[in-house]
């Protein structure tokens, strides 16, 4: 009897339908369609947040624009139809100008830096459109080269109209890159105001990610915090967060290299931030040394040249101002003398360049025996020394005479100083003029503070004036001298004219 031996029946293998190789590809992509929603929605952050400024910029073209027709009908001109072209041509030179120089969108543009950059566009619109109106316009249009050059000067002249329109869209939720700190920082209140007022514009600061949650006694800070290093990829990603500022110490043994390849999907733009604040930062720029980066900082007023140009600045400006405010100046000094005894103009002793002394000219906004009204009120009010002591102010001052009190809060009691401007002996701009007393209290500043002249007007004035501590003064006067321009010179005195209008700090 034989014997068959059955085969089982197998169920038959299932190969799965989706093998490795697949796998691998299927991450990558949707890590692509990652990247290109990422990159669309930063696309999208720089053109809502470009958007005012070239809204700005095109009707600071078209009043430019509408000044050259009136030029030309003034003249009688028969080519008006041609200004389309200057329009045209005007709006294609401020954005291709103004693209390469970083003023679209402008985030985190320096305000001395986008009046830089605003200058260089209206010339080249000057340049370019002169040329061009002496070409097509030279047998009919004779005087069209005029109305192009005047159309640029309005231009320039409407950069403020930028400061404004950044101004009304700095709260809105649509404008501007949001941000993350990542680590814990030092000067978080010095970074928290620049990113709230025109320093560093166009950011918006979410929070801060660290370690370990802040104590108790630090949670009043206003930044928020977001959690710890671990959470930084899926609130990034969940919040559209392109923007990151690292301090440098919080980054331990990993390298700023490392750091930016471990978060190269989220952040598109990161800061590493040295807490050092007496370095001179603004016109730095990083250079590569053999493969090893370094960091190109410029002492502007160490160089000859700039301080000649500094000079030249103050004696064209102040010569012009000081002949087209004759009459003013003529007006206060008889109003002065009619309301109160004692001289027109006083001179206080102040120190100025190299630490040499100086005559501080002003219009005499006290009463004639200052010093001793000053001591008799002070001891009938022990309390106010103290103010006295640390600002060398106060804020209800019995010295004052009525006339001085609108000179000083208008800060026209400061005109005389023009003729300390022509002699030498200060700037139009620079820290504000100490005295002996005050020497201890700049510290190290102090020898900052003696490279340079003295100025009427400075970074102090349109920073809160008297509303600011003194050591918020000291370093907004040391900032000033290690980042010096002829540029920031210029944003200040156009800062001025707003701090002046508004009373800001003043008493």
């Amino acid at each position: 009897m034989s014997t068959t031996t059955q085969t089982p029946n197998l169920a038959p293998i299932k190969i799965p339908d989706t093998t490795i190789g697949e796998a691998v590809s299927s991450g990558r992509r949707r890590e692509a369609l990652q990247r290109r929603a990422s990159d669309r929605e930063y696309f999208l952050q720089g053109v809502r947040t470009a958007m005012p400024m070239f809204v700005s910029d095109f009707l600071s073209v078209s009043v430019s624009v509408l000044l050259a027709f009136c030029v030309v009908q003034f003249f009688n001109f028969p080519d008006i139809h041609r200004l389309g072209f200057f329009l045209v041509q005007f709006l294609l030179t401020v954005l291709m100008v103004g693209a390469s120089l970083g003023l679209y969108p402008g985030v985190g543009l320096h305000p001395a830096c986008e009046l830089r950059g605003s200058v260089f566009a209206s010339i080249a619109v000057g340049v370019s459109s002169t040329a061009a109106a002496m070409v097509i316009g030279r047998d009919s249009s004779p005087y069209l080269p005029l109305s192009v050059i005047s159309a640029t000067l309005v231009m320039f002249s409407l950069f403020p109209l930028r400061i404004f329109i950044r101004w009304l869209c700095q709260d809105a939720s649509w404008w501007g890159h949001p941000a993350v700190i990542v680590g814990p920082i030092v000067a978080l209140p010095q970074l928290q105001r620049a990113l709230r007022s025109s320093e560093f514009p166009g950011v918006r600061l979410v929070g801060q990610f660290a370690e370990q949650a802040p104590a108790d006694s630090d949670k009043a800070q206003p930044c928020e915090y977001l959690g710890n290093f671990s959470d930084v990829s899926d609130f990034c990603k969940q919040n559209h967060v392109f923007w990151a500022f690292i301090p440098r110490q919080s980054l331990g043994e990993m390298s700023l290299e490392c750091f930016s390849r471990k978060y190269d999907l989220h952040f598109r733009q990161i800061f590493a931030i040295d807490e050092s604040t007496t370095l001179p930062n603004l016109w730095g720029s990083p250079v590569d040394l053999g493969g090893v980066v370094g960091v190109h900082l410029r002492e502007r007023l160490l160089i000859p040249s700039q301080r000649a140009t500094k000079r030249v600045f103050d004696l064209l400006l102040a010569s012009l101002v000081s002949i087209a405010l004759l009459p003013l100046l003529l007006a206060i000094a008889i109003a002065v003398k009619c309301t109160s005894k004692g001289p027109v103009i006083f001179g206080h002793r102040r120190i100025g360049l190299g630490g040499e002394y100086f005559k501080s000219l002003k219009f005499r906004t006290m009463v004639e025996n200052a010093d001793q009204v000053l001591e008799t009120y002070l001891a009938a009010h022990p309390e106010l020394r103290e103010e006295w002591e640390r600002d060398h102010k106060l804020k209800n001052d019995p010295r004052i005479t009525c006339i001085g009190s609108f000179l000083r809060k208008s800060s026209l009691d400061e005109l005389p100083q023009l003729l300390n401007v022509l002699r030498g002996e200060m700037s139009l701009v620079g820290p504000r003029p100490i005295v002996d007393a005050e020497i201890e209290k700049y510290g190290d500043a102090f020898d900052t503070y003696r490279r340079v002249r003295p100025g009427i007007t400075g970074l102090w004035q349109i920073s809160g004036r008297n509303n600011t501590t003194y050591p918020e003064r000291v370093g907004f006067d040391r900032f000033y001298v290690r980042n010096w321009s002829p540029w920031y010179d210029l944003y200040i005195l156009i800062r001025t004219i707003k701090t002046v209008a508004m009373r800001e700090g003043a008493y």
